[in-house]
């Protein structure tokens, strides 16, 4: 970093930083991809909004603003669960800096309590490890005892209105160029919609097709972001796999992605052109059938092999992206095997491999993070009187 900014002289960078809440260039930190809220190993540090008359000083500002807009995130995260967060503390290098502490407390809209020890980690596994042989009966007596508050930072109302502006700024930058960051030591990921911009909110006055306008996720509706109230999913079937075809017509949609329909290549092809075409929508979740997203082998134990291959590149992109799925379930309606049912087959065979395959979408659900498992009934029940023994 020194050999970057070409100085040490950390304090004299700072002193030429003289209007607070309202700097032009924004700054992603993720120099070394980033963990909360955004679960991204790919992302990168990243300004925004350079000018020809941009300073070394709006840069330097930037950065310091950057990483307190970054912890903010994750202090919202908390907040949405209830926590209420109003007092911080601080210690260690980044406390030195009386500049830096302002930001943290306005950024916040917290109080910050500066320590007197620099030692954060250290000094807490040594609490811990004090309550754990006995010292203390407790963490909350070791804390009372050991952790002194030499300063206290309390934000400034209208610094605090100034940097509340900034940061709904800085917290629509990453959605919209986490598609930009390179998928480092991987192959080429080829773009299915690369002329399709990420799609905006613009209000309803908005003449533009490509432009939500009446959906703004970042408007705040009884407490909290409407993409909260409104947890779109992307139905992998519909999107994906669904070609246009009808009882009287063939396909009308070329869904197969530039590659041979059927195929595991086929498959991570429509892994990849579905992540995309989530990320321009600013779509969160996805939800699928088995045989969506892996193709249907020769016999059940194929079939669970190519959905646990075609799962461990869904992970993968969901760590890129932060994009989950919201359910998954089993299609136990389409192969013909199923024309009586699956649980309710008069047929041991198809029972168990229908339970074969409830196992294994339950496994992928797990798995992936879903929240829900499905039991999707698309053929159950009794179509005749046949299928039991009650004539």
């Amino acid at each position: 970093m020194d050999e970057i900014i070409g100085t040490k002289d950390y304090a004299g960078e700072q002193d030429k930083i003289e209007k607070l809440g309202e700097n032009h260039v924004f700054f992603l930190p993720y120099l070394m991809g980033e963990r909360s809220p955004h679960n991204n190993p790919n992302a990168r540090g990243t300004f925004i909004g350079l000018t020809m008359d941009s300073t070394r000083a709006d840069m330097t500002q930037a950065v310091l603003e950057g990483v307190a807009f970054a912890i903010r995130d994750s202090v919202e995260v908390a907040r949405a669960l209830g926590i209420d967060i109003n007092s911080s503390k601080i210690c260690g290098g980044g406390a030195k800096s009386a500049l830096w502490k302002r930001m943290f407390a306005n950024i916040l809209n917290a109080k910050l309590e500066c320590l007197e020890s620099e030692q954060g980690p250290g000094m807490g596994g040594a609490m811990l490890a004090m309550v754990a042989c006995g010292a203390y009966e407790t963490v909350q007596a070791a804390c009372e005892k050991l952790v002194t508050v030499s300063e206290t930072v309390k934000p400034e109302p209208e610094l605090t209105a100034l940097y509340e502006k900034r940061y709904q700024q800085f917290r629509k930058i990453y959605p919209a160029v986490k598609t930009c960051f390179p998928k480092f030591n991987k192959e080429e990921i080829p773009m299915y919609f690369e002329n399709i911009p990420v799609i905006p909110y613009e209000g309803p006055a908005s003449a533009n097709p490509l432009a939500f306008k009446f959906y703004n996720p970042d408007q705040i509706v009884l407490g909290k972001p409407m993409r909260e109230h409104l947890p779109f999913a992307m139905a992998w079937w519909h999107n994906l796999c669904a070609a246009g075809t009808d009882m009287f017509g063939r396909d009308t949609a070329d869904k197969s992605f530039g590659v041979e329909k059927g195929t595991m290549e086929h498959a991570k092809a429509k892994v990849d052109a579905g992540f995309e075409f989530m990320q321009k929508l600013g779509i969160e979740f996805y939800c699928f059938h088995d045989v969506d997203v892996a193709p249907e082998g020769e016999t059940l134990a194929e079939s669970i092999q190519n959905l646990e291959i075609i799962t461990d590149y869904l992970l993968e992109k969901q760590n890129a992206t932060g994009i989950k799925p919201l359910w998954v379930t089993a299609n136990m309606f389409s192969n013909k095997m199923f024309m009586a049912g699956a649980a309710t087959s008069p047929s041991a065979d198809v029972y168990a491999i229908a339970a074969g395959k409830v196992k294994a979408g339950i496994d992928a659900a797990i798995k992936l993070g879903a929240p829900g498992y499905v039991f999707w009934g698309g053929r159950e029940g009794y179509e005749t009187l046949l299928n039991t023994d009650s004539f």
